[in-house]
């Protein structure tokens, strides 16, 4: 199960956005398939790694270093709640950077999404 959390967010970018948050749930599915002894991570790092010799757990080399950095489209990505061995969930959560995101939806989205 994966939950993810997105906390005011910016209409003016939501494509950038929205875009991360796949790219970030594509590279935790593929994560998952492929160190399936640990599941998923909850350290976004571990999902880059380019320039690495080979991929592995802590260098997949599966989103570019300016998303694994956390901060992309005005806010910071986190990952947790990714508990036991292998790890069958995580939280994605994005929060905007500096609290002032231009437009804002009423409420805090949230979604719960089966992989």
């Amino acid at each position: 199960m994966v939950f993810l959390g997105i906390s005011q967010l910016d209409i003016s970018d939501s494509a950038g956005t929205l875009a991360a948050v796949r790219s970030i749930l594509t590279a935790e599915a593929t994560y998952a398939a492929t160190y399936s002894a640990i599941g998923y991570t909850c350290t976004i790092s571990d999902l880059d790694g380019f320039g690495a010799g080979e991929a592995n757990e802590h260098q997949a080399m599966l989103i570019g270093s300016g998303l694994a950095s956390g901060k992309a489209h005005g806010y910071v990505f986190s990952l947790s709640e990714c508990s036991g061995t292998p790890a069958a969930k995580f939280r994605l959560t994005a929060t905007p950077i500096g609290g002032s995101c231009g437009h804002r939806v009423p409420q805090p989205m949230a979604a719960r999404l089966r992989m």
